[in-house]
């Protein structure tokens, strides 16, 4: 093994966007990433450097010198610009690397790729150990960014940006002005700052921006993004141009909420993330039942700044106002901002849903927040199936009868046909209703993807279409990334779900889900080691429901004693209530206890187990029941139509 260490200049470029290529146009984005190909190698052996490798849509590339590895990212980025719907952001850092046969490693690679995420598309980003050699460089100019603490680097990075001639050729103009043209009506809604000394509050300034982001939905020219990718940068003071790349928006809206008592101050600016120009600001003091009218104020006035209007039919921007009950709402607030959090916090979701609706039994949001959260409890084995499928039926029926015009109440009543009442073209046509309502509405084309992808339809390219959808409007969706991934697992694309899980763990590497689909991904791909190393190490991160994943990994490490001691531990938690029968099942079936894994699956029939849709009818982890015999007999009850096992 051919190994040496040495300073070098290492250099990552990414193209910016390229998964929202993938999504509109497939061969068009593998004709830029072959265009990219093709540009970048001659310019980096022509400035002696050395290509490394690609990842994904990025190129690797190490140099001997500052001023190369400088040099031929500008003579990149002049060559892009020449090259329609080709826009990269290029890292560059100076470290000590390890070279090793065809590859390099060490601290000095992991730098340079995170300054290089930081970079706005068609810029240069350094680090300070490049600008200290080229600062007296004819012809170099750079200014400072900003100062960043990277993760898994001890010290702060200070991030320079080299300025290039601004020459365009006519096709890249064009292209640029294309850009300029989508994102000028294009938005995210910052949370807004709790300026109480109430930590409580936080989900009171949340909930307010997310009703923001719900209401200006409404203007169908506005591109808005998902509230998961713009509640990232909470707490963090991020440059606005980093945001708005990193979303793929032109605006942002930002302000911050003081409640003092019955007083609400309530401050908003509008603002250009290009150059971070006020578009428009404004400060409200009034009492805090103006609450819902503020809202509607600030909506409009977005509209009026981006010049938007309503489509034909909407007569007026409809605010989502569905209590008049001040405490009643705040309580809704926090249940929704504590089910995102998903986990045990889902018990006090319920607990906020259940007092906002004996306040006002007519709040169709707090009963749609009801039905979705007891959903998640039964999914998630905090509560048991068989005793609390009741209490989510009337929770949506519920939201349905005094809010049908909410696009939370047709995918609470799509989620019960899916999982509960096995109704496929009930539960489609009231998903896309769902989204017909609410465009950027994340959560019915998740759960809506789910219904395709490894579910009922078993169609993981249909799938793949409307979480790809999900990631446009919701770039840094941690969730909707996750939901993503067993689509690829089932046709085999194992490299292309590792690709995503290595972007996933910069984007949320606490998710609850990452943990197990990195491993699941290796797994499958025949990587058992690197998977067993992930899933010993997720201390339980993974959650409850694929708990059965361990006995795959042990008994394929030739951990038998391990994977039976999983096997009781599932036996008891299954006693207990706390785990569903599908996972027992494929726990069971694993062992070759194959009269029990059926016994089991017909129990999961006889409580609707949700787990059995995502599981057992076309997800990899539950292929091996497919082959039992019996297991025909399942998809009957369920109105499917057979399978067979070579499938």
């Amino acid at each position: 093994m051919s190994q040496s260490r040495q300073l070098a200049a290492i250099m990552f470029t990414d193209i910016v966007g390229y998964t929202s290529l993938m999504g509109k146009n497939e061969e068009n984005a593998f004709r830029i990433l072959n265009k990219n190909r093709e540009l970048q190698k001659p310019i980096i052996e022509q400035f002696n450097g050395r290509w490394i490798k690609e990842l994904g849509d990025g190129v690797m590339a190490s140099f001997n010198t500052v001023s190369d590895s400088v040099n031929a990212a500008i003579k990149i980025q002049k060559e892009s610009n020449t090259v329609r719907d080709l826009q990269l952001r290029i890292g560059i850092h100076l470290g000590e690397v390890v070279f090793e046969n065809e590859d390099v490693f060490g601290d000095g690679v992991n730098i340079a790729s995170r300054i290089q995420a930081f970079a706005v598309p068609g810029s240069i980003y350094i680090s300070e150990a490049i600008q200290n050699n080229i600062s007296n460089k004819q012809g170099i100019v750079t200014k400072f960014v900003k100062q960043e603490k990277l993760k898994n680097v001890v010290s702060p990075i200070r991030i320079y940006e080299v300025l290039t001639a601004q020459e365009t050729h006519s096709s890249k103009k064009t292209n640029r002005e294309s850009i300029q043209e989508s994102s000028a009506k294009s938005i995210a809604v910052l949370p807004f700052v709790n300026m109480s000394n109430d930590p409580e509050q936080e989900y009171f300034c949340d909930g307010i921006s997310e009703e923001i982001i719900n209401t200006i939905v409404q203007y169908p020219d506005l591109k808005v993004s998902g509230r998961t990718s713009s509640f990232i940068f909470k707490g963090k003071n991020e440059d606005l141009r980093v945001i708005g790349n990193a979303l793929g928006v032109g605006k942002i809206l930002e302000g911050s909420i003081r409640k003092m008592g019955n007083q609400i101050r309530i401050t908003a600016q509008l603002i250009e993330t290009s150059n971070g120009f006020h578009l428009w600001s404004k400060k409200y003091d009034r009492q805090l039942d103006d609450i819902f009218a503020i809202q509607d104020e600030i909506a409009k006035e977005i509209g009026n700044q981006l010049n938007l209007t309503l489509s034909a039919g909407a007569k007026k921007l409809e605010g989502r106002q569905q209590t008049q009950n001040l405490e009643a709402y705040e309580l809704y607030l926090k249940g929704r901002g504590l089910f995102y959090k998903r986990g045990t916090a889902l018990l006090e979701a319920l607990d906020c849903f259940k007092k906002a609706l004996e306040i006002d039994k007519t709040y169709a949001l707090a009963s749609s927040g009801l039905a979705d959260t007891y959903v998640m409890l039964i999914l998630h084995a905090y509560l048991p199936a068989s005793d609390n499928w009741k209490y989510a039926i009337k929770a949506a029926n519920t939201a349905f009868r005094y809010g049908p015009e909410l696009a939370e109440t047709y995918n609470s009543k799509a989620i019960i046909s899916l999982f509960y009442e096995w109704n496929w073209d009930q539960a489609a046509d009231q998903f896309k209703k769902a989204i017909s309502i609410n465009p950027s509405f994340i959560q019915a084309y998740v759960w809506y993807g789910f219904f395709y992808q490894y579910c009922v339809k078993g169609n993981a390219r249909e799938g793949i279409k409307l979480m790809k959808k999900a990631i446009e409007i919701d770039p840094l969706s941690s969730y909707a990334r996750n939901c993503l991934v067993p689509s690829y697992t089932i046709l085999g694309l194992y490299d292309v779900a590792i690709q995503e899980m290595n972007d996933l763990s910069e984007i949320d590497p606490t998710q609850n889900l990452t943990a197990y689909n990195l491993s699941a991904v290796l797994f499958w791909s025949g990587n058992h080691k690197k998977a067993y190393e992930i899933l010993e190490n997720s201390s339980g991160k993974s959650g409850k429901i694929w708990i059965y994943f361990f006995i795959y990994i042990y008994l394929k490490m030739n951990q038998k004693e391990k994977a039976e001691k999983i096997y009781s531990k599932i036996e008891r938690e299954y006693k207990n209530n706390g785990l569903l029968p599908t996972s027992f099942a494929i726990a069971a079936a694993t062992f070759g206890k194959n009269k029990k894994a059926i016994e089991l699956l017909h129990n999961a029939c006889d409580v609707k187990d949700p787990a059995l849709i995502l599981l057992a009818l076309n997800h990899k982890d539950g292929e091996i029941l497919h082959s039992l015999p019996g297991y025909n007999d399942i998809r009957k009850r369920m109105g499917l139509k057979e399978v067979h096992p070579q499938r």
